[in-house]
Order: C-alpha cells, then structure tokens, then sequence
C-alpha cells in the first residue's frame, strides 16, 4: 500500500471509529434515561398499589388512578422515545458501514488511474490463486511500463504525464474482460492478471494492449497538440505449479525488463 492510501485508510478507520463511539455511547445515555424511568415508574406503580386499599371514596380512587396514568403515560412516551432514538441510531450505523466498506474499497483503489493498486493486487491475486488451486485454471500475467516516461515528464510536464498513465489504464481496461484485473503496481508500471488464461493467449491479449496503447493520441493541456507515439514494453508469464508467488511476479519482471532491453515497445515472453 502507498503512503498515500496507508494515510488515507488510517484517517478513515480513526473518524469511523469516532463515529462509531458517539454511536455507542448515545445508545447507552438513551438505554440508562429509560432504565431510569423504569425503576421511577416501578417506584410509582408500588405506592399507588399500597394507596389504593386505602381508597375509600370514588373521589380517592379517581385521584390513584389518575396519579398511575400519567405515569403510565410518562412512562410509555419514555419508551416511545427510545424507540425512536435506536432506529435512528440504527440508521447511522448502517451509514457506518457503508462508509467502513467504501474505506476498504478506496484503500485497494489508485485514485489517479480507478484501478487496482498493489495492496488491491495482492488481496485480489491470493484469492485467486485459492480459487485456481480448487479449479485446475491456469493464471497467467502481464507487466508493463511506458517507456521513456522520465523523457516524457520532462517534454511535456508532469500533469501531461499524469494523463498518459490514465490513458494506459484506460486502454488496459478496454482489452481485459471479465475477472481480469488490472493494476497500476507504482508510478509509470502495471499489470494485467488473467485467470483461466493460457501463456498464449495472455500473449495475443499482450500484443492487443501494446497495439491500441501505440495508436493513442493524448491532447496535451494546453489544448494546441496532440502527442502521439507512446508506447509500453511488456512481459509475460504463467504461473508454474511448483513455484511461488515471488518467483511468479519475478519471471514475468524479467520478461518485461527483456522487451526493454530488445529495443522497448514490444512483448517478451517469460522463460
């Protein structure tokens, strides 16, 4: 997780966790205030029953119960009221939740691109790898970064960078279909994970992403050109099932560190 979304994350759970306190501690002042008035009424309810053998008038006996339905009264409003302020405290812990969820969500997100970032990756991939070993598929997977993207910031600016590396995720997206996903792992690099997805067809899918990516035209700022010609260098692996996570994302590092190193804009295949 970036520092970025660890700070983002650690924000939330603290006003959450604030939040969910005031809750607590409303429900528990409403609970006392009528436990309170429980025990005044079950005061009420006593004397009047020791009252009313004394009653010996129906002016007297009008006066006992009268005293005991305004009390019942009382005591019922009481009751009414905690109602009231549990459903209402009811509604604020389902907006809790619905907050807590989004934090979660948020925290796996990269908030410059809407993709997945590492953190997402890693929680996305250890599932996946769980439900592979219960299915036999095959889980293949693509790394990629824009090449030249330091020459890139340096010609056109950091904000003209920032929008190359939304139209790369944009364009990864665009290729993937169903349970693939794909992430943005740190500055200008990304990865595609491709559940029941052969070597070969996570190449052809490769060739496709580097193909739309090559076409794209992105409008620089200022509004005057538009620049053309970036292009990505990507590898390509599939999981072996003698090997471990670590050597997975290392054989498929390597691929990509070999398209770059054959002349960049090009797929290269794990050994």
């Amino acid at each position: 997780m970036s520092e970025y979304d660890q700070d983002f994350f650690r924000e939330a759970q603290r006003l959450l966790g604030e939040n969910a306190q005031r809750v607590l501690n409303d429900i528990l002042r409403h609970a006392e205030e009528v436990e309170q008035q429980a025990r005044t009424y079950g005061a009420s309810l006593e004397r009047h029953s020791t009252h009313l053998p004394d009653a010996a008038s129906v002016d007297a006996l009008f006066n006992v119960l009268s005293h005991l339905r305004a009390d019942t009264r009382q005591m019922h409003s009481a009751v009414v009221d905690l109602q009231g302020n549990l459903a209402h405290s009811r509604e604020e812990i389902e907006s809790l939740k619905r907050e807590l969820e989004y934090a979660r969500v948020e925290a796996l997100i990269d908030p410059l691109t809407g993709v997945l970032n590492r953190r997402g990756f890693e929680m996305r991939f250890a599932r996946m790898l769980t439900e592979s070993g219960d299915s036999g598929g095959a889980i293949s997977l693509i790394m990629l970064d824009i090449d030249h993207f330091k020459k890139i910031n340096d010609t056109h600016g950091h904000l003209f960078g920032d929008k190359v590396i939304r139209t790369v995720a944009e364009a990864l997206r665009a290729c993937v279909k169903g349970s693939d996903v794909v992430t943005r792992l740190g500055g200008e690099e990304f990865c595609v994970l491709l559940p029941e997805t052969s070597l070969a067809g996570a190449r052809a899918l490769a060739h496709n992403i580097r193909a739309r990516v090559a076409r794209e035209r992105i409008r620089r700022y200022d509004g005057v050109d538009e620049v053309g010609g970036i292009t990505i260098s990507l590898g390509v692996a599939e999981l072996n099932p003698c090997e471990d996570t670590a050597a997975f994302l290392h054989r498929a590092d390597q691929a990509l560190y070999c398209a770059k190193e054959s002349g960049r804009n090009r797929v290269s295949i794990a050994a």
